[in-house]
């Protein structure tokens, strides 16, 4: 009886201390490694095949039983869709989560997952996806003004009110997904706000934004980012350091910041990967005709400086120039030594319109440059020369006929192996046989 007892008080301590030690499933997150970022799920790499709702594609419970399983059949694994600040909390302090929920149960009923995109303070520059009670209280929830000193329908970067709903609101959002579905990770990742930038001449011209423009630039900020030929390291204001970029800087500052507080607050209560996009400018477009203050290529040193809880950065690619933006937005790097970007040199090969071919790297080969004037001359280039080989070419194309004739390349290309026959053929066949003639009997002279 003295056992028993003492194993059944041991037994309970026993599981206990397994259950402490076993560490709890990790939450999605950004693994880095060599540089390299990999998005995580369940402790193995994810890739994402994702589709992309409209703005008011889950606006309800019973769109999920349609669209998912709609999704589901082209093989999608993963939707991104939106979830805004005045369907979740369309009353002050008052949350309601019942269509996420819904949507949720259904990704994971089809074995999907979500990437949640926050339509809170900002969508598309402007804030029309905010409460009707934000939207409502101007003297509150202050707004970004025009140069004329008309106020818009942007809300304030600057508005302390403003921020602290938002932040309350979103780490609300992310506390409900962290007790509804950590366990089963349906929901991957979030991105926080969308598109946001101010649309207008210049920056914000409220009487706080004017203020803060004409004091010191904060010391967080004392780096050396691409802005522009007039950067002054030794300016005091946004104007004497950025110069002509200062107006777009001062907004990518206050943006960044405002972000960092809400995805900062959200990541307290489930620390899933979070990011941003920007809305990328057409060629010729100026700051405040494209939403100037975002997360624009040559202003993420700002953004990062300014907002660490951010993983990464998404840009929104509308323009024909892809190739162009994706090597603009991740792969440059500076170079202390020279106090500048060190970044490919780019060639862009354009035909009456058409992009034809896009060449980035440390250097650009001569061969490579011959093949791109060869494809704007009509030439067909069926292959492209690699470094320290040779580039064979098998078809000429004509563009007038759209026909293809055979090139040199097609010779070189079968030579080795004519040869290769041709000798065979020969020591098989032609070449005198040394072991017929010794395999002959000999003739034995007579006794």
């Amino acid at each position: 009886m003295r056992i028993f007892t003492r194993f059944t008080l041991l037994a309970p301590m026993v599981l206990a201390v397994f259950m402490i030690s076993t560490p709890a499933a990790e939450s999605p997150h950004i693994r880095m490694e060599k540089g390299t970022g990999q998005l995580t799920v369940n402790g193995q790499p994810f890739l994402i095949l994702g589709g992309e709702l409209g703005n008011s594609s889950a606006g309800t419970a019973e769109q999920a039983d349609v669209i998912v399983p709609r999704l589901r059949s082209m093989h999608v694994n993963t939707i991104l869709m939106p979830v805004t600040w005045e369907q979740i909390e369309p009353k002050e302090g008052s949350f309601d989560f019942d269509v996420l929920d819904h949507w949720v149960e259904s990704a994971r009923e089809h074995k999907m997952h979500l990437v949640l995109l926050w339509f809170g303070s900002w969508k598309n520059a402007f804030s029309n996806y905010a409460p009707s009670w934000v939207k409502s209280d101007a003297k509150r929830f202050t707004r970004a003004e025009s140069a004329d000193g008309r106020p818009l329908e942007i809300l304030s970067t600057l508005s302390l009110e403003t921020r602290r709903c938002d932040s309350r609101a979103f780490a609300t959002l992310m506390q409900h997904v962290r007790e509804k579905d950590s366990a089963h990770q349906t929901v991957l990742m979030v991105q926080v706000e969308n598109e946001v930038g101010y649309l207008g001449q210049g920056r914000d011209r409220s009487p706080v934004s004017s203020r803060l423009f004409g004091e010191q630039v904060p010391e967080r900020l004392e780096l050396p980012p691409e802005l522009g030929t007039h950067f002054n390291e030794h300016g005091r204001t946004w104007s004497e350091v950025f110069g002509d970029a200062a107006n777009e800087v001062f907004m990518a500052w206050n943006y960044a910041s405002f972000i960092e507080v809400v995805a900062h607050a959200g990541k307290g209560e489930y620390p899933l990967p979070m990011y941003v996009n920007a809305q990328l400018p057409a060629p010729g477009e100026r700051p405040g005709e494209y939403p100037s203050g975002g997360p624009h290529p040559y202003y993420l040193e700002v953004w990062r400086a300014a907002a660490p809880s951010i993983d990464f950065y998404s840009p929104d690619i509308y323009w024909p120039n892809f190739e162009y933006w994706v090597e603009r937005c991740f792969w440059f790097q500076w170079d202390g030594s020279g106090r500048q970007f060190d970044h490919p040199s780019l060639v862009v090969a354009i035909d009456r319109g058409r992009l034809v071919r896009m060449l980035a790297g440390a250097s650009v080969p001569s061969a490579s440059l011959r093949e791109v004037v060869q494809e704007l001359r009509g030439k067909f280039v069926a292959s492209y020369t690699l470094a320290g080989k040779v580039a064979f070419r098998c078809f000429e194309y004509d563009p007038t006929s759209g026909r293809y004739s055979l090139d040199w390349g097609l010779a070189l290309m079968l030579l080795p192996g004519t040869c290769a026959l041709l000798a065979t053929a020969w020591v098989f066949f032609f070449r005198p046989s040394r072991h017929r003639k010794e395999s002959l009997p000999r003739e034995h002279p007579a006794a």
